[in-house]
């Protein structure tokens, strides 16, 4: 719990913890480090309060592997060709329409 101890007061005086609660979508964030910060808080506190894992959190676990979710790479650019339309499903993953 130290880890979400230390996040938790330091999130309040953080610059970087309001545009992170600014954006939008399942990846949004993914490379800040408020993005590691809040997942390790909350899932100390699920662990704390004995709660089981919520049914969204096994698929993102399931769709992420073992690493979770890239937090290296930023969300938001895709290499694709003409015609084809990139979008993110729920769980932050990349799907392609229109290939050829």
């Amino acid at each position: 719990m130290a880890a979400a101890n230390a996040w938790a007061n330091a999130s309040t005086e953080n610059p970087a913890v309001g545009p992170f609660l600014g954006k939008k979508g399942p990846t949004a964030g993914n490379a800040s480090a408020v993005f590691y910060g809040a997942y390790v808080f909350f899932e100390e506190v699920r662990v704390r309060d004995g709660k089981p894992k919520s049914k969204h959190r096994l698929e993102m676990e399931k769709a992420h592997g073992a690493k979770g979710m890239d937090r290296e790479r930023r969300s938001g650019r895709v290499w694709r060709m003409a015609g084809e339309k990139p979008y993110l499903d729920k769980l932050g993953q990349i799907h392609i329409d229109g290939k050829f």
